[in-house]
């Protein structure tokens, strides 16, 4: 088995189960085989025959998890939650747990407890952590994120990249939400950590640009846009920004940079630009610049 010669020990653990010697962990390392194997019918009652013999977090976990690879989500579920009869302390099968609450079944309240379990066992636990603060963020808890967040960057396991995409993934939920004064110190923080990455100068350059701040959103995406010159979102922002600053031959001409690196311009983003104070006119810009190159930019509205 150790050796990945699956099929062979199948064959061995036949041989031991016929010699009279049918115990859980025959049946459960036999499972495992034809999981490898991708007999998942025989796995399954491999499993089962294990844990009716002797019900252990090890089987349960496994049982789930190859359940999981076969997209049988809510299978794992029930067997997780037997798990959690069996040990309801286990980490293991509470994360497992709390990601499906969350992801597959969409119980938020659901994975919350779970992932509050978790902490209560292991209270820097990174996945509870991350995890419930992003609850809380959909809740519209943001303090009780911040804290969350707080606590998961305290922890020393973190290195500057994660920690950077920690505090980026923070920042741009609170600007999602609009929550722009809680957004910018985090993006900052994230933008010490990692001072060469494009998406934080990006996101930094919407912040600014949604609070009207168009001198450092023009910086911010500039400095975006050298360090990532092929991505053409940027050159829209910018351009957006040149153009709210009342420099509208800078934007039209970032506009065009933008064109020859997309091929085209394309501006999903009319939710955002609806806050922007100078929507009409920055839309009749647009249009025109489209007339302007006709096929090459595409608006949605």
């Amino acid at each position: 088995f150790l050796a990945g010669r699956h099929r062979a020990a199948v064959e061995v653990y036949k041989e031991v189960m016929r010699i009279g010697k049918d115990d859980w962990i025959t049946h459960h390392n036999r499972a495992l085989c034809y999981a490898f194997l991708k007999d998942s019918e025989k796995a399954s009652t491999a499993f089962q025959t294990s844990l009716k013999l002797c019900p252990t977090i090890e089987s349960y976990v496994a049982f789930g998890d190859m359940l999981l690879l076969r997209d049988e989500a809510e299978l794992a579920v029930g067997v997780f939650e037997e798990g959690l009869e069996l040990d309801k302390t286990n980490l293991d099968i509470l994360i497992r747990l709390g990601r499906l609450y969350l992801t597959y079944r969409k119980d938020v309240e659901k994975a919350r407890d779970v992932f509050e379990m978790v902490l209560e066992r292991e209270p820097r636990n990174n996945e509870a952590l991350k995890s419930i603060s992003a609850i809380h963020i959909l809740n519209h808890s943001h303090v009780a994120a911040l804290v969350k967040y707080r606590a998961l960057a305290s922890t020393t396991t973190l290195t500057r990249t994660n920690l950077a995409t920690l505090y980026n993934d923070l920042g741009m939920s609170f600007y999602s939400q609009s929550k722009f004064n809680l957004a910018l110190p985090l993006l900052l923080k994230s933008l010490a950590l990692q001072p060469l990455n494009a998406q934080i100068h990006h996101n930094l350059g919407l912040v600014h640009l949604h609070t009207s701040q168009f001198a450092s959103a023009i910086k911010y995406f500039e400095t975006a846009a050298k360090l990532n010159p092929k991505r053409g979102e940027t050159y829209l922002w910018l351009g957006v920004a040149y153009f709210n600053a009342g420099m509208g031959e800078r934007a039209e001409r970032v506009l065009e940079t933008g064109v020859r690196v997309d091929g085209y311009v394309q501006v999903a983003h009319i939710s955002d630009l609806l806050k922007l104070n100078k929507y009409n006119r920055l839309m009749v810009f647009f249009c025109s610049f489209a007339v302007a190159i006709p096929g090459r930019v595409q608006s949605y509205a």
